[in-house]
């Protein structure tokens, strides 16, 4: 697949659509990334699901951003849609959502190229120019790099290089993750918001804690990564999940934060729309056992995603479910620990770098699904049951007190 007269650097407008779940979007960022650098003076437009546009809304990579309701990507607000998005005069079109609605879209936007992937019926139907997903070869990330590769751009894979955990494959070679790590940019007003909680946690009397240190370099978009020292650590847990088979038990949860409490490490407890109910079983089983309860924070349901995400990037160790608040963590070098039961990271959907850790069980159901179910398949939902928190304390432990 290679150049076409069509893709020059005279492209003026282009649009990348990806319409799935929230750590789809972030995961898209490297895609992005690559299309700003090959065509540097062309506006680049993001689509993405209703209620995740102020993630991306300050990306310098980005001219504008668009939330896309259900009714306008339903089938009878398709050719209002299609209207809109031709008068926009897009010059290039990229899909990296592989359903046929999203394929039917981009035909609709009435760009002359487009790029998506091959696997919708009658792909050159929709696209100019079709490319390979190669699910069962690539992570997500590169699955989304191959979008780009016939716009010029070199995927550069390492030799025999197939997706990590798969038979013969070892881990990603760290050079490769690093060239195509997510560029998250948070909303300056969402990053002042968390520095002055952590700043607050810094005046509150603890003298120790480091929060005032931690509340400039979240005000100044520094990787997490780079906060290192003493003082107490900040726990962050997320036990919610929009799929009810990938919540770790709530118990188990309220275990780890005890421990860390116990510890003496700060606590903050979240979820998103829907998760407070979660959330609030887990710090009343916290209450009931006693530990340093004046360093336990609940922000279930107080924050924005940008601000969740703001918050999220002050934190010494994040345990969560695999969900979409799992990525805005580890994009933003924030030490992870993924808990992960009817997904797998075989899945490639997974957090990288050095600081992640996922935690799993070799089950012979899993996967059951690429998103998980409401119910377990099998009846048991051994997958999380089985994931005792002695392990994965041991790995948070060693995240809030490293040696």
């Amino acid at each position: 697949m290679g150049t076409t007269p069509h893709f020059s650097a005279s492209l003026k407008r282009i649009a990348i659509w990806n319409t799935a779940f929230l750590g789809d979007a972030v995961l898209t960022l490297p895609l992005i990334r690559a299309v700003r650098n090959l065509f540097p003076d062309a506006a680049i437009d993001f689509y993405v699901r209703q209620g995740f546009a102020g993630l991306f809304e300050d990306h310098p990579d980005l001219a504008a951003v668009f939330a896309m309701d259900r009714k306008s990507r339903s089938l009878s607000g398709l050719p209002a849609l299609g209207r809109q998005l031709s008068a926009r005069g897009y010059d290039l079109w990229v899909c990296a959502h592989p359903s046929f609605r999203s394929a039917l879209i981009s035909r609709l936007s009435g760009a002359p190229c487009r790029v998506g992937y091959n696997e919708t019926g009658l792909p050159r139907l929709f696209f100019t120019c079709p490319v390979p997903r190669c699910f069962a070869e690539r992570d997500e990330i590169e699955r989304l790099l191959q979008l780009a590769v016939p716009l010029g751009f070199s995927l550069d894979l390492p030799q025999g290089f197939s997706r990590e955990g798969g038979q013969g494959a070892g881990p990603p070679a760290p050079e490769m993750v690093e060239r195509h790590w997510p560029h998250l940019v948070l909303p300056a007003q969402a990053r002042e918001k968390a520095a002055r909680f952590y700043a607050g946690l810094a005046a509150a009397g603890e003298e120790d804690f480091r929060g005032g240190r931690v509340a400039a370099q979240v005000l100044a978009g520094e990787d997490s990564g780079s906060r290192k020292g003493g003082g107490l650590p900040v726990l962050g847990v997320h036990p919610g999940s929009v799929w009810p088979t990938k919540r770790w038990p709530v118990e188990f949860f309220a275990e780890i934060g005890a421990r860390a409490l116990r510890g003496g490490a700060h606590v903050l407890v979240f979820a998103g729309p829907g998760e407070e109910g979660v959330a609030r079983q887990m710090i009343e089983a916290i209450e009931a056992s006693g530990a340093g309860l004046a360093r336990l924070h609940d922000c279930s349901g107080r924050l924005n995603l940008a601000e969740l995400g703001a918050f999220i990037g002050g934190l010494s160790c994040y345990v969560t479910n695999d969900s979409g608040p799992m990525h805005l963590a580890w994009a933003q070098r924030v030490p992870v620990t993924a808990l992960f039961g009817p997904t797998t990271r075989q899945l490639g959907f997974f957090p990288r770098g050095s600081g992640a850790t996922v935690m799993e069980r070799p089950l012979d159901c899993r996967p059951c699904g690429l998103h998980g179910h409401r119910e377990c398949p099998e009846g048991h939902h051994n997958c999380m049951r089985e994931l005792a928190p002695e392990g994965v304390w041991a790995d948070v432990a060693g995240k809030l007190w490293p040696v």
